[in-house]
């Protein structure tokens, strides 16, 4: 089916279409839901069901795609109207982003806070399976990188704000509201916290695009969710996003599943959906405690890792926030995902050496409290964000190696892993510090702020940044 003629989507026509769908509906929604392909079966554990096809309101568009039905449907679900969406539109069908979204602004002007977006997706990430569900914490979006967005034209300030900031588009409440419930209910499907990767179809990603797609740190890889998670946040609007593996993509193959199977895994998910209304009221005044803070004070959240190739490397986002005081080697006796440690925590790790501060993991965790609020102190940002910066200037590229042969040796210039990069910026960084204090008025603590503040900076007053440039320069002589 070729798409209608064009939506309009100024403030004043969407007023008007919501005042058509409120004169409809009668009641007021508090919750939006957006079904992605094959799951507007979602619905149907909505009671009172109050039925509105897209095509029956005026300027409204209409999708042409199999398994979007193109009908709004509200009705209760765990005491509260939910105002659902039985299919989407795409871009791929000829239309706009913004008019692919301006069904959000629409609920948006219906006075709904929040939204849940739904929709099937592919599995870049390995450990990722066929039936799995991913609660989306970012996306990527080469679309958007490359200017087109559902923002782009003249900006009404009644939605929002002319230049968003784009973190925290993912509300992190309602992402732990869905875990609470989800212990609760009996989900026995396994839950992952990831990033959607969004492409614009019809034609599915090609095996380069889908491994250039997880090199930018995509989890999964979908045709919908971002224009409509923009747009919700740009209006102020709570987002949750939960993506449903329905395939995995491979480099040289796609593996699918049933239709059947996709419905069976969503209809799961929507009987979280009164538990989370439940939820939300009980746990509304401890809300802010599932999101972790490091020492009770710095979140990780917000931490950015500029360099790409150490992303993986450095783990400091929520599932690895969990910090093992005592962990009796966890992480030495692992032969893999040694990464998965807690970045602080192995800087704490490091500071333990034979001797001085011998073993001693409590002594070397206030050193690194105390360095952390010195750090505050001195430059008035998050000292999880400065020991990143630190760790990513210490890393040595290039390094040399000794290679024996016929009785001679040689040095030859190597690159460095990016997990051995991290390691030996991390043991510099410790012993710089170390070295520093001996004999120094200065506590360890002192010395260890400063010396995370410098490399941060990229310094040469750092002996990591010094040390650093030292292994780079000889394995240069050495290439």
């Amino acid at each position: 089916m070729a798409r209608s003629s064009p939506v309009a989507v100024d403030y004043d026509s969407l007023l008007e279409t919501s005042n058509f769908i409120k004169r409809k509906l009668t009641v007021v929604p508090e919750l939006g839901l957006i079904c992605g392909t094959g799951l507007g079966e979602l619905a149907d554990s909505l009671s009172n069901v109050i039925t509105l096809n897209y095509a029956d309101i005026p300027g409204f568009p209409v999708p042409s795609v199999e398994g979007h039905e193109g009908q709004f449907v509200c009705g209760k679900l765990g005491g509260k109207w939910i105002f659902c969406m039985r299919g989407r539109c795409h871009t791929y069908e000829g239309y706009q982003p913004i008019e692919c979204a301006m069904p959000v602004r629409v609920m948006f002007l219906l006075g709904i806070k929040k939204v849940i977006l739904t929709a099937a997706a592919g599995a870049l990430n390995s450990n990722y399976k066929v039936g799995d569900v991913m609660l989306i914490n970012d996306h990527f979006c080469l679309a958007s990188l490359a200017g087109i967005s559902p923002l782009m034209g003249p900006n009404d300030a009644r939605f929002g704000p002319r230049f968003p900031d784009m973190k925290g588009a993912y509300s992190t409440k309602l992402r732990n509201l869905f875990r609470i419930a989800g212990k609760e209910s009996g989900f026995s499907v396994r839950l992952h916290d990831g990033v959607y990767g969004m492409i614009g179809g019809p034609a599915f990603a090609t095996p380069i695009e889908n491994k250039f797609i997880r090199m930018a740190g995509s989890d999964v890889v979908g045709m919908s969710i971002v224009w409509e998670s923009t747009v919700a946040h740009h209006c102020g609007m709570e987002v949750l996003a939960v993506a449903i593996i329905t395939s995995i993509s491979e480099d040289n193959s796609c593996k699918t599943t049933l239709h059947d199977d996709v419905l069976a895994i969503g209809k799961q998910v929507c009987r979280h959906l009164p538990k989370m209304s439940v939820f939300e009221y009980q746990y509304n005044a401890v809300s802010d405690l599932p999101n972790i803070k490091l020492f009770g004070k710095w979140p990780l959240d917000s931490v950015d890792i500029n360099d790409m190739s150490l992303v993986d490397y450095i783990a400091v986002k929520e599932k690895h926030a969990k910090f093992l005081p005592h962990s009796a080697g966890r992480y030495q006796v692992k032969r893999f995902r040694k990464a998965q440690c807690p970045i602080v925590e192995r800087l704490v790790c490091s500071l333990m050496m034979h001797g001085r501060n011998n073993g001693k993991k409590l002594m070397a965790l206030r050193i690194v409290r105390d360095a952390f609020e010195i750090i505050n102190l001195h430059t008035g940002e998050n000292p999880v964000q400065v020991l990143v910066n630190a760790i990513i200037n210490s890393g040595p590229r290039e390094d040399s190696t000794r290679i024996g042969r016929a009785g001679t040796v040689r040095r030859q210039a190597v690159d460095v892993s990016p997990l051995r990069r991290v390691n030996q910026a991390i043991w510099l960084l410790c012993t710089g510090a170390r070295e520093a204090s001996f004999r120094n008025i200065k506590t360890i603590a002192e010395c260890l702020s400063d010396e995370l503040i410098n490399a941060a900076k990229g310094s040469s007053n750092s002996y990591a940044i010094k040390k650093k440039d030292e292994l780079e320069r000889v394995a240069k002589s050495n290439r």
